[in-house]
């Protein structure tokens, strides 16, 4: 299985906005937190996930489109897929 990391971003979002988003992205496997390659757990951005799946990008970034759909936003979504993850500044988890 590969490992995703995907950005979305809400467009005019309001309020609970970004946790409707967090609760519908969860409900399909996509985390706020990931593994780095050094084997730490850190905290995402807000509108960041990790997601992983057997599925390829492009597929992954359909479920990305049909949960902002879900909430009934409008938004812009990044997909990557990724072989090494590192972070700088970002809390632990």
């Amino acid at each position: 299985m590969a490992e995703y990391m995907a950005r979305v971003e809400l467009h005019a979002a309001q309020g609970d906005d970004y946790e409707r988003l967090h609760t519908a992205m969860a409900a399909l496997g996509f985390y706020r937190t990931a593994r780095a390659t050094d084997g730490v757990l850190h905290k995402l951005p807000t509108g960041m996930y990790w997601v992983e799946s057997q599925y390829n990008t492009q597929t992954v970034l359909g479920f990305a489109q049909n949960v902002l759909r879900s909430v009934g936003k409008t938004g812009e979504i990044t997909v990557t897929c990724s072989q090494e993850t590192w972070f700088a500044g970002l809390p632990r988890a």
